[in-house]
């Protein structure tokens, strides 16, 4: 017991891998707790199972590339953020987003992602202030991007495009269906590849 109480969090969190189902209930409350809950949930049924990978984090891989990512809170300076600090967030790693655009404009998503893009923190925009994801600065001011017609200046080029904090029911439908598009773009993308070969 007294090598438990010296390590750190994330030690403790890395020897038994926790199911984030068991550690929802120690940082969310109320409905945030039910979305986060459902959500998982839903994952889990469609193939897209939360594995542990560092301190409160989880997340999924598609074809060996990052689909998702949860972070529930971690405390001050959680990645990048600043003043009221969000509960739980959702990355979305969309790597073929140019293959449904149509899609995405049809079903009316594209306010949702562009409302949800990351920025870099060392960009000097005033809405993305804090400490930062490389304390080297190596990818200050970010990098551009052209994402659904849009030119973007700055986003982040160490995360992934889009991140949803605290998302409510309305985010989260759209996070399903993002998450459906892109893994459906992923296996057609794999057919066409194994045709090539």
């Amino acid at each position: 017991m007294p090598e438990q109480k010296n390590r750190s969090p994330r030690q403790q969190q890395q020897a038994i891998k926790p199911l984030i189902e068991d550690i929802i209930p120690e940082c969310l409350n109320g409905q945030m707790r039910k979305i986060a809950m459902d959500f998982v949930a839903y994952l889990r049924a469609n193939k897209m199972k939360p594995m542990w990978q560092g301190l409160n984090t989880w997340g999924a891989k598609d074809k060996g590339i990052v689909l998702y990512s949860i972070m529930l809170h971690v405390g001050k300076g959680y990645y990048g953020r600043v003043g009221d600090l969000p509960s739980w967030g959702i990355t979305l790693n969309p790597i073929h987003m140019n293959t449904y655009e149509g899609r995405i404009v049809h079903e009316g998503l594209q306010n949702f992602i562009l409302d949800n893009v990351f920025y870099c923190v060392h960009s000097g925009r005033s809405d993305s202030s804090g400490e930062g994801c490389n304390p080297n600065k190596r990818c200050a001011g970010g990098r551009d991007r052209t994402i659904l017609g849009k030119e973007l200046k700055a986003l982040c080029g160490c995360r992934s495009l889009t991140w949803v904090w605290d998302p409510d029911n309305a985010a989260i439908h759209g996070i399903k269906r993002l998450l459906e598009l892109e893994q459906k773009a992923r296996n057609e993308n794999s057919k066409n590849q194994s045709k090539r070969a």
